[in-house]
C-alpha cells in the first residue's frame, strides 16, 4: 500500500489523474501548461493546453522575463479561464510580435476572484503565478512570424515605378508610330 501512495504523489506533481486501489481518484493539483513551437501572424499565439486547479489566466511573456523588469515582458493575457483543463487557448499579443522569438506561457491565479488580471495593478499582490517545485510554472515555445509580403501601394516608390513604366510605354508607342509614318 505504501508504494501506491508514493506513486500517486509523483503523478499528482506531474499533473495527471491517478486511479488508486479501490477505484479512488486522486485529483490534479496546482497547474501545468503545454506551449508548443508554432507559426503565428504575430497577433496571437495558441497555448495547446493548460490546467489550473483554481482557474485564472495564461500570461505570455517574451525573453525579457529572464533579463529585465517582468512588466516589460508581458506580450498578452488570456481571458479568465475556469478551474480545470483547457485546450487550444488563443492569447492575443499586445503589442504584436514582428519577428521570430522565444515566448513563455505562465499560468496565473485569480486570487481575488474578480476574473480580471490585476497582477501589475496591485503591485504583484494579486493574481500571482502558479508555483511548482522550482518556481513559477512555465513552458516555452519558439514562435515563427513569416515575413510580410511587400505591398505595392500609392506610396512614392510605387508612383515613381508607375510613372517609369508609363513613360516607357508612351515612348515605345511614339517610336512605333513615327517609324510606321516614315515607312
Amino acid at each position: 500500500m505504501r508504494g501506491i501512495g508514493i506513486v500517486a504523489r509523483a503523478w499528482i506533481v506531474v499533473g495527471v489523474f491517478v486511479v488508486l486501489a479501490g477505484g479512488a481518484v486522486a485529483q490534479e493539483e496546482g497547474a501545468w501548461v503545454t506551449f508548443e513551437d508554432q507559426a503565428s501572424d504575430g497577433g496571437s499565439v495558441l497555448v495547446e493546453a493548460v490546467f489550473m486547479e483554481d482557474g485564472g489566466f495564461v500570461v505570455i511573456h517574451n525573453q525579457k522575463l529572464y533579463t529585465g523588469p517582468v512588466e516589460e515582458s508581458v506580450q498578452g493575457v488570456s481571458a479568465y479561464l475556469e478551474p480545470g483543463t483547457h485546450e487550444e487557448v488563443r492569447v492575443v499579443l499586445d503589442p504584436p510580435i514582428e519577428e521570430d522569438q522565444l515566448l513563455i506561457a505562465m499560468p496565473h491565479r485569480d486570487t481575488d476572484g474578480n476574473e480580471r488580471f490585476e497582477y501589475f495593478e496591485t503591485n504583484r499582490e494579486e493574481d500571482g503565478a502558479y508555483q511548482g517545485e522550482e518556481g513559477a510554472v512555465v513552458d516555452e515555445a519558439f514562435v515563427r512570424v513569416p515575413p510580410q509580403e511587400a505591398v505595392v501601394g500609392p506610396g512614392p516608390l510605387s508612383l515613381g515605378l508607375a510613372w517609369s513604366v508609363a513613360s516607357v510605354l508612351v515612348g515605345a508607342t511614339r517610336r512605333g508610330q513615327a517609324s510606321s509614318m516614315a515607312s
